[in-house]
């Protein structure tokens, strides 16, 4: 094996290993539930051990593989070893990576390294949930329908996942998928028809992807997304339902940065885009968005019209037909938008009674992570109305319930609850804010 010097590290090249192919290598071992929470965790010494016991290796034999001893690979595997060249070497020994982007650059640090490292980790794992004429340029074969049932597969199981821990558990092996099949769909060969439905879902996964950089507060990352699915409906068809997607999504952020009059303008460019034939479960959505809108900008009549028409609208859209992207969208999710709309008008005790509504309209069991948004809101306006021992249990089982880690949106909530708490002097609020500071500062 050889080795060259950059700057002062010593960076080993590691040949690609010949006694497995990429498919019988440490990434299918990463394609499981523990080595996506490893992934989530940034547990670079578990992400070792996973690769290495999926080849039936033990740490000496990796050890050899990749020019160190016995001891480091084991010190690496149990978090003590965190030197970026030692664990790059033995990632690349696995097949879990081919190159670290910034290796040959003096000027990145131990902690960039670690970052780079993990992120390309995450792609390699992406790759390997793709079928080859999709993840490997070599096998750039013609395309069919096979290969997008298998992408549209890869987004099933990352969506599951975002559902019980929140996006920022799966936003870079969705972020991973999104550029493979960007890249497919301008270099891969396929007839008209396979090129609508990998226009899909390319698009699908850009929205995905968006979502979940969204909710692990990556904001300028969620917004590229977003328009990158805008992007691919205007290549061709496939993506129309993208766009609309797309569009009300980026309405959420600008409500929340206080854009009232963008968040009007995206819904009503989402109706427009999804034209007069749309499900009125979806025109229930994008009025929801719209009063919102009109909530910020202080008028009142504009947001309860919009948001009665969002009412009426999903009440008629119970009709099972509605896309099956819009499945998340029910009275729970109606009962945000109005405690939002209520927030932003100071109009706190309507905004419980719909927190209220949404919170109990949810299941941990159904979504875990949309469940304990739910709850976080709710535990906010009852420290906002001053009831505070319920908003201290409530806000307790947030921070307990396994979604705070993977949900930034969570975790925001959360510190927006304690705020309102540490401006008293009752010993339990005390206590809940010393509690959040500890633990959404560790997640």
């Amino acid at each position: 094996m050889a080795a060259r010097t950059v700057g002062s590290p010593t960076v080993l090249v590691v040949p690609p290993p010949t006694i497995w192919t990429q498919a019988q290598s440490g990434i299918a071992a990463l394609n499981s539930g523990a080595g996506y929470t490893a992934l989530m965790a940034g547990d670079l010494g578990q992400i070792i051990r996973l690769g290495r016991q999926a080849l039936g290796l033990d740490q000496a034999e990796l050890g050899r593989l990749s020019n160190a001893s016995q001891t480091v690979v084991s010190r690496a595997e149990r978090g003590m070893n965190t030197d970026s060249v030692v664990l790059a070497n033995l990632c690349k020994a696995l097949g879990l990576l081919t190159n670290q982007p910034g290796e040959h650059d003096p000027a990145y640090s131990e902690d960039m390294r670690r970052r780079d490292l993990l992120r390309n980790v995450a792609a390699a794992v992406a790759a390997g949930m793709l079928p080859s004429q999709i993840s490997e340029p070599a096998h750039a074969g013609r395309i069919g329908i096979s290969e997008i049932e298998d992408c549209w597969a890869a987004l099933r199981r990352l969506q599951a996942m975002e559902d019980r821990q929140g996006g920022g558990t799966v936003y870079q092996l969705t972020a991973g998928i999104a550029e493979h099949l960007q890249q497919t769909v301008g270099r891969a060969s396929y007839d008209s028809s396979t090129g609508n439905k990998l226009r899909e879902v390319t698009a699908i996964a850009a929205v995905r992807a968006g979502w979940q950089a969204f909710d692990s507060s990556r904001r300028d990352s969620a917004r590229r997304w977003w328009l990158e699915a805008r992007s691919l409906a205007d290549l061709g068809g496939g993506a129309d339902e993208a766009r609309v997607m797309a569009l009300a999504a980026m309405a959420v952020p600008a409500r929340e940065a206080g854009r009232g009059h963008e968040a009007i303008g995206l819904a009503r460019a989402a109706r427009q885009a999804a034209g007069q034939t749309a499900h009125p479960k979806l025109v229930s959505l994008l009025a929801a968005r719209e009063a919102i809108g009109h909530a910020k900008v202080g008028d009142t009549a504009a947001s309860v019209h919009c948001m009665s028409e969002a009412r009426r609208l999903l009440d008629q859209g119970a009709d099972g037909n509605a896309p099956a992207w819009l499945s998340f969208w029910g009275e729970g999710d109606l009962a945000v938008h109005e405690m939002h709309c209520a927030k932003a008008t100071s109009n706190f005790a309507a905004a419980e009674r719909a927190a209220r509504d949404a919170a109990q309209a949810s299941s941990p069991h159904r979504g875990l992570r949309n469940h304990s948004i739910y709850s976080a809101y709710l535990g906010n306006v009852l420290a906002l109305r001053g009831q505070f021992d319920e908003s201290i249990s409530i806000t307790e089982y947030v921070l307990t319930a396994g979604a705070l880690a993977g949900s930034q949106r969570v975790a925001s909530e959360v510190r927006k609850t304690a705020t309102v708490l540490a401006k008293t002097d009752y010993r339990p609020a005390r206590e809940l804010v010393a509690q959040v500071e500890r633990l959404v500062s560790a997640a």
